[in-house]
């Protein structure tokens, strides 16, 4: 724990750092962690964790906060910070955001007051039921606690805690900062948020999200302020700010970085709020006339959101429709993200049935029969893990009350560890030949696209499987709060909506047919260079956003990308089906117009459909000039 400590802290990329977390993080799934080093080590993972993002977002922690209160009953006290009720058997309430030590005497006094057998308590539990049950070793839930009634005389033997008051609260307060031995808990959870404030900071919390995340963002030309100077968006605002806007603008490209990026975002608005906006920005950068202007910008601004609103309505009206506009640029993107998470299944898959096969022929191993036998074993497994589980928490409740004789329980408990032990070891033996390992990579690979994740959720694939800039959101995005999600369904790609449905517990979209979508796109012959295993797909799908006129730093693709894209060797290949694109090799007019002796020759082709009996096409020709400007002002230098 020392040295996971101390490495999280000074070097939390290096090789040792992640060495010494798989050590603890096996001692914890061991159960060799007692209850404070499991803590520190939650504490120092989440710390981490938050230190390596490269963005941070700001959730909405009051305006999120969903709790339900209920009126329970005690029936069993475990210790001081956990109890059992009639009403929720098998779920131990724990006190949320806050840990009363063993030695506390005072606090657990103060707790034994009303928390006992057959007290009825009101209690707040978490409105969400994806994360009311912790994913703990007893399936807790976090509560918080109300004073059922004040004590005589003294309120409790404590000053300040009265009936009806917030005891998770109050605990807070007598931490070692005030002289205390409470241990804060805050995991920013809607439960833990109700824990640790007071009912007028939760007031005042609420108001202030209010104001920076839903008022400032609609007053016309404050938001453009606010945005500048109070950057505290939540990971959902952030989203949906990078797919209207850039993250990325260069002064060198004022109506592709600036102008465009502007009208879009102002499309997505409000027209009402649009125009304002377009009004106060003519108002502040006119000089003379500035009224004519503002009105003349307002109008335009008005009418771009305008057109928006009209073609989403027809877009909600069209069964199948997209339920929100997302502006052209970002659709081609998307469009050449999913066409290639397609094309990387289908090639990965059917690398995987011939290396499959050259297994079954060549070494007689049967990987059908092989996964199917793990399937089996790996159910049996999961069922006696969940009985044995289920076993060890009634046993640890069982300890903790006392009930019972303290000896045989750790008995029993160390012959359930060492069962448990054999099914994490549990894995299949004995060597397999080098097509059975392809085939297991391949395997890996085409269910770590999103096309082929599985239905069972697997977060190492389904985060490989995301586009680099979707990465960035994927971890907030699955611990959103329920007045979020749909707002996440509504922004994120099509193809990425079932990965977001698995996690909120939504009925799961079926994928798509692939027969039918390479019916639109284009399926690559057999002879095509991205099918051989060594070639890589990245490099492939850059050119490709370069040909379709996306800009690269929007796709998360910077220079050295480009470099190395160039250098590969490969080619782009158009994505939609079209007769006419396949006459045409991209690869064959750069080695002839070199052969003509032209230098640093980069051609990009994009094909639109043309009618049966003819086509036309529009040629764009940029020449870098740059050497002979220079030559030229040498040689004016020269004469001068």
């Amino acid at each position: 724990m020392d040295r996971y400590r101390i490495l999280a802290d000074v070097a939390p990329y290096s090789d040792q750092y992640r060495a010494a977390k798989k050590e603890v993080a096996l001692l914890n799934q061991n159960g060799y962690l007692d209850e404070r080093q499991q803590d520190e080590y939650a504490t120092i993972r989440d710390q981490v964790s938050s230190r390596m993002k490269k963005k941070n977002f700001y959730a909405e922690r009051f305006q999120n906060m969903d709790n339900e209160k209920e009126t329970v009953t005690v029936t069993q006290v475990l210790d001081q910070n956990t109890f059992l009720t009639e009403e929720y058997a098998n779920n131990p309430f724990k006190l949320a955001g806050v840990n009363v030590k063993t030695d506390d005497e005072e606090n657990k006094a103060l707790i034994g007051q009303f928390i006992k057998p057959g007290q009825k308590l009101q209690v707040s539990i978490d409105g969400d039921p994806l994360k009311r049950v912790r994913d703990d070793m007893m399936d807790t839930m976090r509560v918080v606690v109300y004073a059922p009634h004040a004590a005589k005389g003294s309120r409790f033997g404590m000053e300040g805690l009265g009936a009806h008051d917030n005891l998770n609260y109050y605990l807070s307060k007598r931490t070692e900062e005030y002289g205390g031995t409470v241990t804060l808990k805050d995991d920013e959870s809607s439960i833990a948020t109700e824990a640790l404030f007071s009912e007028g900071q939760l007031t005042t919390g609420k108001l202030t999200e209010w104001m920076v995340h839903d008022l400032l963002p609609m007053v016309p030309v404050v938001n453009i302020i606010a945005d500048k100077f109070l950057p505290v968006k939540s990971a959902t605002e952030a989203y949906a700010d990078e797919l209207y806007s850039k993250s990325w603008r260069d002064w060198k490209n004022p109506i592709s970085d600036w102008l465009m990026p502007m009208f879009d975002s102002t499309a997505a608005l409000n027209p009402g709020i649009s125009f304002l906006n377009g009004l106060g920005i003519g108002l502040l950068a006119g000089k003379k006339n500035k009224w004519n202007k503002g009105m003349g910008t307002g109008i335009v601004f008005g009418l771009v959101s305008g057109v928006r609103t009209i073609v989403d309505t027809r877009r909600e009206l069209t069964p199948g429709g997209k339920e929100i506009w997302i502006p052209e640029r970002r659709e081609r993107e998307r469009e050449v993200d999913e066409y290639f998470d397609k094309i990387k299944y289908v090639k990965y898959k059917g690398l995987y049935e011939k290396a499959k096969d050259d297994a079954k022929k060549y070494e007689g191993m049967d990987l059908d029969a092989y996964f199917e036998s793990n399937t089996t074993r790996g159910k049996d497994n999961k069922n006696l893990k969940a009985y044995l589980n289920n076993k060890k928490k009634w046993l640890n409740i069982k300890k903790d009350s006392e009930d019972g004789n303290s000896e045989n329980i750790d008995t029993e408990l160390a012959d359930i560890k060492l069962q448990l032990n054999e099914i994490d070891s549990d894995r299949p033996t004995g060597e397999i030949g080098p097509y059975a390992a392809l085939a297991l990579r391949y395997k890996d690979e085409f269910e770590s696209t999103l096309f082929g994740a599985s239905d069972t959720y697997n977060y190492n694939k389904t985060y490989r499987a995301l586009p680099k800039k979707d990465k960035e959101y994927f971890t907030a995005f699955s611990k959103a709060s329920p007045r979020e999600r749909q707002r996440i369904l509504e922004l994120v790609p099509d193809n990425q909506k079932r990965i977001y449905q698995q996690q909120f517990g939504l009925k799961v979209d079926k994928p798509e047919n692939l027969d039918k979508y390479f019916d639109k796109y284009n399926l690559p012959g057999a002879k095509w260079e991205g099918w051989d295993p060594g070639t890589s797909l990245d490099s492939i799908k850059l050119k490709v956003m370069r040909n379709e006129g996306i800009e690269l730093t929007e796709a998360n693709y910077w220079g050295d990308d480009e470099k190395l894209a160039d250098e590969s060797g490969v080619e782009a290949i158009p994505i939609r089906q079209s007769l006419f694109s396949t006459m045409i090799n991209t690869g064959d007019l750069e080695k002839a117009l070199r052969g003509a002796g032209l230098k640093d020759v980069r051609i990009g082709m994009k094909v639109g459909f043309a009618t049966e009996d003819s086509f036309s096409t529009s040629l764009n020709i940029q020449k870098d000039r740059s050497e002979e400007i220079k030559a030229g002002m040498q040689n004016y230098t020269n004469y001068m």
